[in-house]
């Protein structure tokens, strides 16, 4: 299963996902130094990439 959340720092989806609570270190965002590339591509192209 691929799931893309494109709702910034605050994500519901990722809450949705992982699920909530301050028992998950995986809820609590923070700056990890890494690096994060964006881009946009034709509909088509994305359905030829990802099938």
């Amino acid at each position: 299963m691929l799931v893309i959340g494109c709702d910034r720092i605050r994500s519901k989806v990722r809450q949705f996902v992982i699920g909530e609570g301050d028992n998950n270190p995986a809820y609590h965002t923070h700056y990890t130094y890494k690096y994060a590339f964006r881009g946009l591509l034709p509909m088509e192209e994305a359905y030829a990439a990802l099938g």
